[in-house]
């Protein structure tokens, strides 16, 4: 059971850091879209 539950343990674990990298490109493509959006009306600004 122990060799299971640590195999779980592991496959969960990769799972997990997958997700939080596709997130994170997610997260890091938005981020990216919002700052030109700011970029853009802050040089129509001056």
């Amino acid at each position: 059971m122990d060799i299971l539950s640590g195999w779980v343990g592991l496959v969960l674990t990769l799972v997990a850091i997958a997700n939080a990298i596709n997130c994170q490109k997610e997260i890091n493509q938005s981020i990216s879209k919002f700052a030109s959006k700011k970029a853009e009306k802050m040089s129509k600004n001056v």
